[in-house]
């Protein structure tokens, strides 16, 4: 019972925060307004404000994938974070601790320094990260991890060297 009000609270919280966002920019548009277009434009109730293709415009190609965007990277990062946290089975984990994210730092200056393919910088991101990911989980511990970091950190200031 008291997680199932958490979740309302929580996706309540989110919704209005989505309802406020939709509001604020360069080009405000009053909760009224917004309420009255997502009725008529929606649900087909009422009449539509007077600038209503402005407002679709604002709301439709702007302002909405923005939020909707927002909302999906930070469940991913979410996700992830849990999916770090339950496979290393420490509730404080963190990539910079283990030498992951000095692994896909280094592994995207590299993809940068040999390619101009933005496919072969996610790649070797990628690539390096799983490499960080599998040292952790062979060799865990936080001193490794620490050791990790600064030794793939100090190849990528090796890396940013002029040639």
């Amino acid at each position: 019972m008291k997680n199932s009000l958490l979740l309302i609270g929580a996706l309540l919280l989110l919704l209005i925060t989505i309802l406020v966002s939709l509001t604020m920019g360069r080009f405000e548009i009053s909760l009224y307004d917004l309420l009255l277009f997502f009725g008529a434009d929606l649900l087909t109730l009422g009449t539509q404000p007077e600038n209503s293709s402005m407002i679709s415009t604002i709301i439709y190609d702007i302002r909405l994938p923005r939020i909707i965007a927002a909302c999906l990277v930070g469940a991913a990062l979410a996700v992830s974070g849990s999916a770090f946290q339950a496979m290393f089975v420490n509730p404080l984990v963190s990539p910079g601790i283990l030498g992951v994210l000095a692994g896909s730092s280094f592994g995207a200056a590299l993809g940068i320094a040999l390619s101009d393919s933005w496919m072969m910088v996610q790649l070797s991101a990628f690539i390096f990260w799983f490499c960080g990911c599998f040292c952790g989980c062979w060799r865990s511990g936080y001193l490794s991890g620490i050791w990790r970091h600064a030794h793939v950190g100090s190849w990528g200031c090796y890396l940013k060297r002029p040639f």
